[in-house]
């Protein structure tokens, strides 16, 4: 039997004298790190179970605060979903297969390595596999990867090196590259958000100077087609380590696992942040994962650790933004 203990902490903030009230709810599903969301109030996860060594696609629903298991899954394997497709590993008498397909509704084949000198793998965007030689006709003088099917792709002129080099979009079937007002240096990560059905570009800040910390940090929002956007991020002790960035119905949610701890029971200024018009707020304390919004935008989904207590795993939590 499957035994999970959800408990509910509301925080309550004050945000230019309105008071805000999050409810926060704890799964008790030990996470992994991946998370998906399946619609405003499921979760997909990798997690682990009570027995040493096993590992379990979970579904949380949030409204019902109740988990179900979807497969047994290697304990260290990868997890994809998109759009409703799925792909995962199982592990069966010592032989490796992959699932893959519409959730509830996979099939199953055995696993097989590349051939040597095949540039196939697997779009973390689609979750299906892509031919990456065909990237490398797409424009002359310029390295490409896709983004979601008919979305394009993003890349950089594999001559250009310096320090404000622009990061490129190409629309697909163009032939010309857009210039993006974000230099390919400060590229860190592109993620999708389901809510602005658009795309995230993560500034690295790991690599700052204490000095460029005090000027802030910033994000990048690219519409498919081109159009893109910013995200000033306001300077603050939660820029020493960010690790990742999600648009909220609220503001942009900021994962930072930055410690400044004084003592090692303390979390120090690790958390999930809210940042909105130049406000930032902690959520939660503690070690978080990269975060999930629902497709609503409403909601936040993260796997804490709490860094201090060491009998605690780290656990999928819900921060629910909307009242």
């Amino acid at each position: 039997m499957l035994r999970i203990l959800a408990c509910t902490v509301a925080v309550a903030s004050l945000v230019a004298g309105e008071a805000l009230a999050y409810e926060i709810v704890n799964s008790g599903i030990a996470g992994r790190g991946e998370i998906f969301w399946l619609d405003n109030d499921r979760v997909l996860l990798a997690g682990y179970g009570e027995q040493q060594g096993k590992a379990y696609l979970y579904v949380w629903d949030s409204s019902k605060r109740k988990a179900s298991i979807h497969s047994e899954i290697p304990a260290t394997d990868y997890v994809c979903f998109s759009d409703g497709l799925i792909s995962y590993a199982v592990q069966r008498d010592g032989k490796r297969y992959i699932r893959e397909g519409i959730l509830g509704k996979e099939t199953e084949r055995i696993w097989s390595p590349r051939l040597p000198g095949s540039k196939v793998d697997r779009n973390e965007f689609t979750c299906k596999d892509f031919d990456y030689s065909n990237v490398d006709k797409l424009v002359a003088g310029f390295n490409f990867f896709p983004l979601r099917d008919g979305d394009g792709y993003w890349g950089a002129r594999s001559s250009e090196s310096t320090a404000h080099a622009p990061m490129y979009y190409l629309q697909s079937k163009a032939t010309k590259p857009i210039s993006l007002p974000v230099p390919i240096r400060e590229r860190r990560r592109v993620s999708y958000s389901e809510y602005l059905r658009a795309y995230v570009i993560e500034r690295s800040e790991l690599s700052r100077k204490d000095s460029e910390q005090l000027r802030g940090g910033k994000a990048w929002i690219l519409h498919p087609g081109g159009k893109t956007a910013s995200i000033d991020i306001p300077a603050g002790p939660w820029l020493n380590a960010t690790w990742g960035y999600a648009p909220t119905k609220k503001g942009l949610a900021l994962a930072s696992r930055a410690l400044g701890r004084k003592s090692s029971r303390d979390v120090g200024d690790a958390g999930l942040y809210l940042v909105d018009e130049g406000k930032v707020e902690r959520l939660v304390a503690g070690f978080p994962s990269l975060p999930a919004v629902s497709l609503d935008g409403c909601k936040i989904a993260i796997i804490l650790d709490s860094l201090h207590e060491q009998t605690v795993r780290p656990a999928l939590q819900i921060v629910s933004l909307c009242r």
